[in-house]
């Protein structure tokens, strides 16, 4: 049988593999885990300045979905109002009813057009819909 320096470093290598590879599987029956490449502790400003304006986009829209469109919406009329929560705790009872009274008035028409615009939706895919059967027909 013919053996070339080839084959010695191939089997060498072979070897040297096998080794390591005993070596993980003994380090991982006794408990250890490989070591992971150590994370860069200072990143760039701009990746900074992105994930934290991510995470303020996450945190208000999280705040929204815990507080519901009807909160949303109020917090909102307030501010056209140009008045604050603190603001209208401080009223008086008779002031506070009648702004409470306008800001759900506003609501209400805010949810009323809400409405009107999804029915509009609807009959606009509603036509689009006999539209696109119709033509089905004569086409």
């Amino acid at each position: 049988m013919y053996v070339n320096s080839t084959t010695v470093q191939s089997a060498s290598v072979l070897s040297r593999l096998g080794t390591v590879a005993n070596a993980r599987q003994n380090a991982a029956a006794a408990g250890f885990t490989p070591a992971k490449a150590a994370e860069p502790t200072e990143e760039p400003a701009q990746s900074t300045s992105a994930k934290s304006e991510t995470a303020e986009l996450l945190q208000k829209l999280n705040d929204y979905i815990e507080k519901g469109p009807i909160v949303a919406m109020r917090e909102k009329i307030l501010e056209s109002m140009g008045i604050s929560e603190d603001d209208l705790k401080a009223m008086s009872p008779e002031k506070q009813k009648a702004v409470e009274a306008e800001i759900a008035q506003r609501i209400k028409e805010m949810l009323l057009e809400q409405q009107e615009m999804a029915r509009g939706q609807q009959g606009v895919t509603q036509k689009a819909s006999m539209y696109s059967a119709l033509s089905g027909l004569t086409g």
